[in-house]
């Protein structure tokens, strides 16, 4: 008798033990965090507060990433799901925080773009391509998804990437992200209605928006990139003065300097730069903007500039 009361009492021990594990689990910052989402992307939209609900979506594709991560051990097989809700359940706060920079060589950061541009993929499935239609179909913020884009622009072209991709998929998929920047840049088009309108004048109003023009401005971009480091911004500098792009290449240079305003690497790419707009504009035949470039460099200690300054402008 005596036997079962033990095995009884192990049995009550271990379904109270069990319970006290799960509530403390679902008491854990992603476990919370989690719920508590959920609960406001449920209120953004009975309350059709689309911004809210695109920021809401975000974080919880972010969870949503670290869950598919830690799903599976270290050779890539997957685990069950009691492993899985443990691994998840000792995540501190600081590590299922919405990340603010992305990073080309961070685990999560890869797929987590991954599942922003699936998103968007379904919205242009469903939708059959036709997104002339409000911001608000979205479904995270408009310039997340533009990131999300040149996020994966540079990791095809990251020296070291995190996860290897065979050269024909890179270009593959390069052509598919050309196709889906053009659709969200120029076919979004925000009319305060859910749905494209149906009548004729709403029509014109949309299309005469369209033949405007829109707000977006490419060096925009630019500051959307924060994954990049001082190199990076020094060779895209060069790569946009070698084609004469100098507004993108001054961009380049103003956002290099925030990251490491004393970098000996970026005065000299900008003592070279600004000789090589002197130059430019010299064949352009433009006395002002030749003068102004290469008295820059000379600021700068360009040598090369400073003998050509002396020679034109001295005598």
């Amino acid at each position: 008798m005596e036997v079962i009361y033990i095995i009884i009492g192990i049995v009550i021990f271990g379904i109270i033990f069990s319970q006290y594990q799960k509530n403390k689990r679902s008491q854990s910052p992603y476990f919370k965090t989690k719920k508590r989402l959920e609960t406001e992307f449920d209120n953004a939209v009975k309350t059709d507060d689309w911004q809210e609900r695109q920021k809401v979506n975000l974080e919880l594709i972010w969870l949503k990433t670290i869950k598919d991560i830690e799903s599976r051990d270290m050779f890539s097989n997957n685990l069950d799901d009691s492993k899985i809700r443990l691994k998840l359940s000792q995540l501190s706060e600081n590590e299922i925080k919405l990340p603010e920079k992305w990073k080309l060589d961070d685990l999560y950061h890869f797929p987590f773009v991954g599942n922003i541009l699936a998103g968007m993929g379904d919205l242009l499935v469903n939708s059959e391509y036709q997104l002339y239609k409000p911001n608000s179909v979205l479904p995270f913020p408009k310039d997340i998804i533009t990131k999300a884009i040149y996020y994966m622009f540079d990791y095809f072209n990251y020296d070291k990437p995190l996860y290897e991709i065979p050269e024909e998929q890179k270009k593959k998929q390069s052509e598919s992200l050309n196709t889906i920047k053009f659709i969200l840049i120029e076919n979004i088009v925000d009319t305060n209605n859910t749905e494209l309108p149906k009548q004729g004048i709403e029509n014109f109003r949309v299309g005469n928006k369209l033949s405007k023009g829109h707000e977006y401005k490419e060096e925009n971009e630019l500051q959307l990139i924060d994954w990049r480091n001082e190199v990076d911004w020094i060779k895209w500098t060069v790569q946009y003065a070698d084609n004469n792009n100098f507004d993108f290449a001054l961009k380049c240079i103003e956002v290099a300097k925030l990251g490491n305003p004393n970098s000996d690497n970026l005065k000299e790419v900008e003592r070279m730069l600004y000789l090589h707009m002197s130059e430019y504009y010299e064949e352009k035949d433009n006395k002002d903007l030749t003068k102004k470039y290469l008295k820059m460099a000379v600021e700068l200690g360009n040598e090369e500039a400073i003998a050509i300054y002396k020679k034109k402008y001295s005598e």
